[in-house]
């Protein structure tokens, strides 16, 4: 939890297992002024602050941190309001390493864009089909029928298409 200034009122064992550091190194200081925080950790931080003290609701962001042996990490923060009787007292921050889900989904796009690129440029019509629909060509399949585009082929019903030996 923090106070509507920013100062970290209290934490648990795992928030400062994230970062590499004692409670006692980070609870009763502002946040946004340790060392963990990078500079557009910190703007990110300013503006979602304010937007929760105003009273709006915000998703989960994510942010960068720097544990103290110098690794970056990826943190996914959530927050809440605590307000006591209609005053505002403090901000709940829940946040979670999500840094090797992060490199997951980054290292599947990277793959993802390998095997497109693979398939685009395929000296063989590819076509990938669910049931008797098409949904997805590549360039030299929608060459092979006639098509300018790929995109012109999607959702066809090869049964409409091709004679009944060929599927």
């Amino acid at each position: 939890n923090i106070s509507p200034a920013g100062i970290i009122l209290d934490a648990n064992q795992a928030c400062g297992e994230m970062g590499g550091y004692e409670l006692s190194e980070f609870v009763g200081k502002n946040g946004l002024h340790l060392p963990y925080v990078p500079k557009k950790s910190k703007a990110i931080l300013i503006s979602k602050l304010a937007l929760i003290l105003k009273k709006k609701d915000i998703k989960p962001f994510c942010l960068d941190i720097v544990h103290k042996n110098g690794q970056r990490k990826i943190a996914e923060v959530s927050t809440s309001l605590i307000e006591v009787r209609g005053q505002i007292r403090g901000i709940q921050v829940v946040a979670r390493d999500v840094t090797e889900r992060k490199k997951a989904q980054e290292d599947l796009s990277v793959s993802e864009e390998k095997y497109r690129a693979l398939i685009d440029q395929a000296m063989a019509g590819v076509g990938i089909f669910d049931g008797t629909k098409l949904i997805f060509v590549n360039k030299k399949m929608a060459d092979l029928f006639g098509y300018d585009v790929p995109n012109e082929m999607i959702g066809i019903n090869v049964k409409k298409t091709l004679t009944s030996e060929s599927y």
